[in-house]
C-alpha cells in the first residue's frame, strides 16, 4: 500500500461540502452500492444502501439547517489496487465549545472514480466520560515518574526559572501494537524515538524521561519547545513509512520559585495538556500561548475549554496551526 494524494485531495473537498451546505457535493462521493454503508455519531445512525443513506442525510441537512461549520484539521489517505481508506480529523465549530471529530472511509475505484463504500463519523470524547474513568497513557506514567524522582532541571531553564514542558506519544499505540506484533511495533518504536531525539537535539532541548511510547522534555525557551514540537508532527508527516499520528502538549512554569510544586502541578498540567490533544495536534496551555506571541512566529487556532483531571475548573487550551 501507499500515499495517496489524490484521495487527501478527495476527502478535503468531500468534508468541505459538508460546511459548505452543498448536500448534493456531499453525498456524490457515494457509490450507488446497496452495500454502502454510513455510520453517524449517534448510535442510531447506522445506514445501510445509498437508497437508505441519501434521503437520510438530506432530512438531516434540513434539519440541522443546512450546515456543519468546521475545520478539517488533517487528512491521510493511502490505496492498493482499487481499494483506499482514509482517516481526517475535523473541528466542528458548535457553540459554546468546539468539538473535534474523527472521519473514516474506505474507497473503491468504480468506472475510474473513487466512491465511498463506508464512512464512519466519530466524536472525540473523553474516555472519562464514556468509559466513567481516564485511562493510564504513556505520558501519565512519566507524569507519576517525574513526580516521584524529582530530576534537577537547572539546566533546563530560563534565567528568570521558567521551564516550558514538552510531552508527546503516539496516538492509539495500544491497538497499533496489537496490529502489527511485538517485533514489527518495536522496530517501529525505535524510529520513533530517533525521530524525536534528533528534533530534541536540534532545538536544545533536555530529555527528561521517556517510557513506552511517550516522552517528557524540558527547553529554557517555549519558543523553541514550540518549534521542536511543530518539527515532529511535520517530520512525522513527511515519513509514510512511519504511518503513525503523535500528540503533543505543552504547559510551562517557574521550577525554582515553585520547588516542589513543580512537579505536582505544572508537570500534570502539561501532561494533561498532552492528553487532551488529538493526534497530529499541537496544544498549549494559555500560559504556553502567551510565553510565545510577541515573537509573531505562531498561529494559533480556536481556543477549546476543558476540564482537566485533576484540575479544578476549565481550561482554554490552544491548538497551534500547522
Amino acid at each position: 500500500m501507499e500515499r495517496s494524494a489524490e484521495l487527501e485531495a478527495i476527502t478535503r473537498r468531500w468534508l468541505s461540502a459538508f460546511t459548505e451546505s452543498d448536500v448534493e457535493a456531499v453525498l456524490a462521493p457515494l457509490s450507488d452500492s446497496e452495500d454502502v454503508v454510513w455510520v453517524g455519531t449517534d448510535p442510531g445512525e447506522e445506514w445501510w444502501g445509498r437508497k437508505t443513506v441519501e434521503p437520510l442525510v438530506r432530512r438531516q441537512y434540513d434539519e440541522i439547517g443546512g450546515s456543519l461549520r468546521g475545520r478539517t484539521t488533517g487528512v491521510w489517505a493511502w490505496s492498493e489496487g482499487t481499494v483506499g481508506w482514509v482517516f481526517a480529523t475535523r473541528v466542528l465549530e458548535l457553540e459554546p465549545d468546539p468539538l473535534p471529530m474523527r472521519v473514516t472511509a474506505v474507497f473503491h475505484l468504480e468506472h475510474g472514480q473513487w466512491r465511498v463504500v463506508h464512512t464512519v463519523f466519530s466524536l472525540a470524547i473523553l474516555n472519562e466520560e464514556s468509559f466513567g474513568l481516564e485511562l493510564t497513557t504513556s505520558v501519565d506514567l512519566i507524569a507519576q515518574a517525574v513526580e516521584v524522582e524529582r530530576p534537577d532541571l537547572d539546566s533546563a531553564a530560563a534565567p528568570d526559572g521558567t521551564v516550558t514542558l514538552l510531552f508527546t506519544d503516539i496516538e492509539g499505540s495500544t491497538e497499533r501494537n496489537a496490529t502489527l506484533g511485538d517485533g514489527e511495533w518495536m522496530s517501529l518504536l525505535r524510529k520513533h524515538h530517533d525521530l524525536v531525539r534528533e528534533q530534541v537535539v536540534a532545538h536544545g532541548g533536555f530529555e527528561v524521561k521517556s517510557m513506552g511510547d511517550g516522552f517528557m522534555i524540558a527547553f529554557s525557551s517555549a519558543r523553541r519547545a514550540l518549534q521542536c514540537a511543530t518539527d515532529i508532527q511535520r517530520v512525522v508527516e513527511k515519513d509514510p513509512a512511519l504511518d503513525i499520528r503523535i500528540r503533543a502538549g505543552l504547559h510551562a512554569g517557574e521550577a525554582v520559585r515553585l520547588g516542589d510544586d513543580f512537579y505536582g502541578g505544572v508537570v500534570n498540567m502539561a501532561a494533561r495538556v498532552a492528553g487532551s490533544a488529538a493526534g497530529g495536534e499541537v496544544l498549549v496551555s494559555t500560559i504556553v500561548k502567551a510565553l510565545v506571541e510577541s515573537s509573531g512566529e505562531f498561529v494559533f487556532d480556536t481556543p477549546r475549554s476543558t476540564e482537566l483531571k485533576g484540575f479544578a475548573g476549565t481550561h482554554e487550551l490552544h491548538p497551534l496551526l500547522l
